[in-house]
C-alpha cells in the first residue's frame, strides 16, 4: 500500500526500530513500525509529510513500513505560539476515529490547516478554534455559532451550558444562574470565526478568554463524543497569551 500520511508521533521501539502514529490519506489513524530505521541514514520526524510504502497487517496491528519519501515539512513555523496550535491541531485528529471513507477529507483538512500556519505569527489560536468547528461539522455534530440552542433563534450570544451549547441573551437571563456568561470578546470571536483568517491582526486576545474558548470547545466534544479529550498542548498554547 502507498499513501501520503503525517507523522502525530514517533517512539523509539527496541535499538533500532520506531513505532509512529500517523494520519493517512487512505484508512485515517494508523500505527506503524519502521523495522531497523534507527541504524539507517533515513530519519522519520514528526509532522512531516511523507509517502510510505506499508504493508498492511494480516490481523490487527502494526503496518510495516517499507519505504518513505518526504513530501512536506510542516514543523517549522514563525513563532513558538504557532508551532503550539500546530501540536494542537494534529493532536486533535489523532484522537479521532476516521473511517476509510473520510480519510482524505480529514487529511486534506489537515494538510491545509498546517500549511495556512506556516504563515501566521499572532493569534494562531483562532486558527485552531475554527478547525474545531469544521472537525465537528464533519463529525455530524455541527456547533452552531450564530443560533441560540434553546430557543433555535438568530440573536445576540450571551453565555453558554455546561455542554458547550450556546445560549442568546434572551434565554440567559430568563434562567439566572442556569448557564455561563462568556466575556464579550469571546462571543465576537466566535461570531467572526467562519472567517478569522480575516482578522488575525485585529483582535488582542487575553488568557481569560483564550482558557473561557479552550473550555467551550472541549465540553462541546466531550459531550457529543462521551470522551475526554486531553490535548496537552493546549495548555502550553493558553500560556502565550497575557493575563487579563
Amino acid at each position: 500500500m502507498i499513501t501520503r500520511v503525517i507523522i502525530s508521533s514517533i517512539i523509539p521501539y527496541s535499538e533500532s526500530s520506531l513505532i509512529c502514529k500517523v494520519l493517512t490519506e487512505q484508512h485515517g489513524n494508523i500505527s506503524i513500525i519502521a523495522k531497523g530505521i534507527r541504524k539507517q541514514k533515513q530519519i522519520l520526524s514528526r509532522l512531516w509529510e511523507y509517502e510510505l510504502n506499508l504493508s498492511e497487517p494480516k490481523e490487527e496491528g502494526l503496518y510495516l513500513l517499507k519505504e518513505a519519501r518526504e513530501l512536506r515539512d510542516f514543523s517549522s513555523y514563525p513563532s513558538s505560539e504557532t508551532w503550539a496550535a500546530a501540536e494542537c491541531g494534529i493532536e486533535l485528529l489523532s484522537n479521532l476515529l476516521i473511517p476509510a471513507s473520510e480519510a482524505e477529507e480529514y487529511y486534506a483538512l489537515l494538510c491545509n490547516y498546517l500549511g495556512y500556519l506556516q504563515g501566521v505569527s499572532k493569534n494562531a489560536i483562532l486558527l485552531l478554534w475554527r478547525l474545531f468547528l469544521r472537525v465537528f461539522q464533519m463529525n455530524g455534530i455541527r456547533m452552531e455559532i450564530k443560533l441560540c440552542s434553546q430557543c433555535h433563534c438568530d440573536k445576540a450570544i450571551m453565555g453558554c451550558t455546561r455542554s458547550g451549547e450556546l445560549i442568546c441573551m434572551e434565554c440567559y437571563q430568563a434562567a439566572p444562574g442556569t448557564y455561563l456568561q462568556l466575556n464579550p470578546l469571546s462571543t465576537r470571536i466566535l461570531d467572526l470565526l467562519p472567517e478569522i483568517g480575516k482578522h488575525l491582526n485585529v483582535l488582542s486576545l487575553n488568557r481569560q478568554v483564550v482558557n473561557e474558548l479552550n473550555d467551550l470547545f472541549r465540553d462541546y466534544y466531550q459531550f457529543h463524543h462521551k470522551q475526554k479529550l486531553r490535548l496537552k498542548s493546549l495548555s502550553v498554547l493558553s500560556q502565550y497569551y497575557p493575563k487579563a
